[in-house]
Parts: structure tokens; sequence; C-alpha cells
């Protein structure tokens, strides 16, 4: 069983079907366990800036946060935090949705163990992030 808490403090409404979609996929291939949780925190707020601040030395609002949890027997991968704001400053042509559910992936990434502090691991962190804004892109579109 895949388990994500979603927590939308925004009024936008998102398709909790396709976060399950995303977990699903990434769980197949980075073997998450099979009980996998993830919380998604959908924030509008100032929080995701303390958080930056917090944990990252970084007074400044970001996207996405990742919080992975390795804990011994616990099937937990850990929480993600997604600004609503920026996300929207960012999303370009794409919907508000749309952006949304691609950070969900670059924050599932980095609870799969990727990072971008190097060139190395963020080349490899954006195939990864193509491979499946792709294949988001194509399951939006087979949904009609």
């Amino acid at each position: 069983m895949n388990k994500i808490d979603i927590i939308n403090q925004s009024d936008i409404t998102f398709d909790r079907n396709i976060f399950e979609q995303i977990f699903l996929w990434m769980k197949q291939e980075f073997v998450f366990q099979d009980n996998a949780e993830c919380c998604l925190k959908l924030s509008s707020d100032d929080e995701i800036k303390n958080l930056n601040n917090v944990y990252r030395g970084k007074n400044s609002k970001t996207d996405v946060l990742s919080f992975p949890y390795e804990i011994p027997n616990i099937p937990f991968k850990g929480d993600i935090i997604i600004d609503i704001n920026t996300a929207d400053k960012q999303k370009g042509n794409k919907t508000i949705q749309k952006e949304v559910y691609e950070l969900f992936i670059h924050g599932l990434l980095h609870l799969a163990g990727m990072d971008h502090l190097n060139k190395k691991e963020q080349l490899r962190m954006q195939l990864y992030e193509t491979k499946y804004n792709i294949k988001l892109e194509e399951y939006l579109k087979n949904r009609g």
C-alpha cells in the first residue's frame, strides 16, 4: 500500500490520484518500501521561508523542500513541502497544478536520495525529472 497524506493550505484544487500515480511510478523505480508513506504539504504562507532558513541556512523562499526520514522498520520516506505562491510565479505557460505535480516529482527524487549539489548529481537528477515529467504529460493527456 502506498500512502500520501496531503495537507492543502491553498484554495487551489489538486487531483489526489495524480499525486498517487507519481508516487507509484517513483516507488517502482526506486524500490521504496512496500508500505512507503509520504506527507505532502501545499503551503501558501511564509512557512517554507522559515524552514529553508532553519534547515538550509537560506533566508529566502524556495519552491519545494524535502525532508527524508530513514527510521529502521518504519515504512516512511519523508515530508515534502511545496510553496504554492512560488510555484505560481515560476509556472510559465503551465497550469499551477502541473507545476506542483512536477515539483512533487522533484521532491520525491530528493526522498529517493538524489540531490543537485554538484554538476554530476544535477545532471542525474535532471534526467530523472525529464523522464517523469514526460510520463506525467502522457498520463495527463490520456486522462482527457
